[in-house]
């Protein structure tokens, strides 16, 4: 809900605009004096593109299948569908540009890295057999800060304004939780109707 909340709001404040918001110079500032070069933003960056997306889903799903997580393998997969399209359907929506041409928020990357990271966590968690609040902690907290990385990376490289880096990591936190519990439900209703 708060995912979601923070998407729409941040899309109303910015949809129909070409330009930065205050907020975005300042964070764009702040990126820029984290970096040490945009080589690593662009090592970054290569992650979010259709190649190593591709790389990333084989490898996370992967991860999961050995390890006999089928529903977060399977979650890898959709996940990374229904934040790509969904970043895809609300770019026009919002109608948000930058350099004058380029429809931009949400930030698809941002979106997908979260998604990513929230896999990731609840894989770890799962593993280590975490109990609720500190798994919690750690299911979050792996998604926001690997969306984050995805965010600077594509600040520093002028691909986004850092308010639709931040709308692409919210619209993921928004839609990687329904995706899971659909997942799950789909996943009882196979084990109840093969028992």
């Amino acid at each position: 809900m708060v995912g979601a909340a923070v998407f729409l709001v941040i899309g109303a404040l910015v949809g129909g605009t070409s330009s930065a918001l205050p907020v975005d110079g300042r964070l764009d500032a702040d990126a820029r004096w984290i970096s040490g070069s945009t080589l690593s933003a662009l090592v970054i960056d290569a992650g979010g593109e259709p190649r190593g997306a591709i790389v990333l889903i084989v490898a996370i799903a992967g991860l999961c299948s050995i390890v006999g997580r089928w529903r977060l393998a399977v979650l890898t997969i959709i996940g990374q569908a229904l934040v790509g399209g969904a970043a895809t359907v609300a770019k026009p929506l919002f109608d948000r540009t930058i350099h004058e041409v380029y429809l931009s928020y949400p930030s698809g990357h941002a979106a997908g890295a979260t998604a990513f990271g929230l896999v990731l966590g609840l894989l770890a968690v799962d593993v280590l057999g975490m109990r609720r609040g500190p798994a919690t902690v750690v299911v979050i907290g792996s998604g926001i800060g690997i969306g984050l990385v995805a965010a600077w990376a594509q600040t520093v490289l002028l691909a986004h304004y850092a308010t639709d880096t931040v709308g692409g990591l919210a619209m993921s936190l928004a839609v990687i939780p329904v995706a899971a519990r659909g997942i799950d439900v789909a996943f009882d209703r196979l084990l109840v109707g093969a028992a």
